[in-house]
Order: C-alpha cells, then structure tokens, then sequence
C-alpha cells in the first residue's frame, strides 16, 4: 500500500512539474472584442521551445448594428428576416526570441486569415391587398457580403505572469488582403393581377493593404 501511495504521489508531482514548467498549451481570447460582440477563442501549441502554432476562431455580430433595428425604418412593412453577422479565422506561427524559451517574449511569424461580415434583410407584404383580391405575398429580399482573405507577418510580445496567466498582444502586423464584395436582390409583387419577379446580383474584388493587431487573455498549461 505504501508503495502505491508513493508512485501516485510521484506521479501527481511529475504531472504538476508538467503543468507548472512545460508551457506547451495556451487557451486564450481577444477580451476587447467580447465587448462589442466579436466573441473569440485560440488555441497556441508551442512546437519547439521557440516555435508555435496557433488557431483562432471568433463568430461577428455586433452589438451597436443589429439589423432587426430595420424595422424601424419600414415600420409599414413585415420584416420576417435579418441578420447581421460572420466569422473569422486565423492560422499563424510564430518564431520566439531564441534568448528566452517560448511562449515568453518577443516573436514574428506569418498569419493567413479569413474573415465574412454578411447583412441580410426580407421585407414581406410590401404592398396593401387592392379590395376585392384575394391576398397575395409580395417580398424584397436583399444582402450585402464581405468577404475578406489574408495574408502577412506579425510582431508581438507574449508574457506569462505566475506560470500560467497568459498576456498575449500582436502590436504590429502588415500584408495584404484581397476582398470580394457582393450584392443581391431579389423581389416579387403583384399589380393589377399580374406578378413581377427581379433578380440581380453584383460583384466587385481588390486588393488592399492589410493590417493585423490582437489582444489577448488566456491560460498557458
């Protein structure tokens, strides 16, 4: 029995000497973003001692442009649908400063990342039915999409405060990014008893500089 005690309580110490020094995991999220609605969640994997890998996911949707405000301005009409949100991602690496082992310290690395903002609106009975006709269902139906890909290097400093509160900021990340715009419309409405149908699409992509900056708060482990 006293054997077994012994090599649990080594065991336990072995895994909290893990926990404490190894530093290998870091669980993190841009804390400004959570305040106007970009809810986000990383994960950083030190590969060597001065080298990382990290993912990132954050879900969009503002706080200050709900679209369901929209109904505001066609108070007259029904407003059955809307949104307003996305989603982004983001991959980098990172090389930290060979002069203290990550994830302590200065590092650059490249990123790539991928972002989506779409508005969307449907506005239903858009007209009175004309007295003496049956009811019909007329719409207008139309969204705005941003899409958003890109690619760059960034500068950041990474500390970790009593072996595991992690502060994570990339002050400074240039490269570029290239955007597709869309717009779509579509509608239907009955006249006189007859029905009209439109439909019609637009696209626009460029190029633009991109610039990339994060603050984070997290748990290394």
């Amino acid at each position: 029995m006293k054997t077994v005690k012994q090599t649990i309580a080594c065991l336990l110490f072995l895994f909290l000497s893990l926990i404490a020094f190894s530093q290998k995991n870091i669980i993190k999220t841009n804390a400004p973003g959570w305040t106007w609605g970009k809810f986000n969640a990383q994960y950083e994997r030190m590969l060597t001692d001065y080298s990382s890998a990290s993912v990132s996911y954050s879900f969009i949707r503002p706080y200050f442009a709900q679209v369901k405000e929209l109904g505001l301005l066609f108070s007259t009409f029904d407003v059955m649908k809307a949104r307003f949100n996305g989603h982004e991602v983001v991959l980098d690496y990172r090389l930290y400063n060979k002069n203290q082992p990550g994830p302590r310290g200065f590092y650059v690395g490249p990123y790539i990342r991928y972002t989506y903002l779409g508005l969307f609106y449907e506005v239903n009975n858009i007209f009175e039915p004309v007295p003496g006709q049956a009811a019909y269902d007329d719409f207008i139906r139309e969204g705005i999409d941003l899409a958003r890909i890109g690619l760059g290097i960034k500068l950041g400093a990474h500390w970790v405060i009593g072996d595991h509160f992690s502060i994570d900021w990339s002050f400074l990340g240039f490269g570029a990014d290239y955007y597709t715009f869309r717009q779509y419309f579509e509608g239907r409405a009955s006249v006189a008893g007859l029905e009209y149908a439109y439909q019609d699409e637009t696209a626009t992509r460029f190029f633009l500089s991109g610039i990339a900056t994060d603050l984070t708060l997290g748990w290394a482990f």
